[in-house]
């Protein structure tokens, strides 16, 4: 998924503890960070 911003976005996986994680490049630079969905709201 590319966001309005151009970052690409990876699919959630689950973590061992239960929660959802994604894997985001936010602003189509190649720095990718995991971030929780768990959690959030609005994304």
């Amino acid at each position: 998924m590319v966001d309005n911003n151009g970052g690409f976005h990876v699919f959630p996986r689950k973590a061992n503890d239960g929660n959802l994680l994604e894997t985001v490049d936010h602003n189509n630079d190649n720095t990718w960070a995991e971030q929780g969905l768990t959690n959030q709201t609005g994304l």
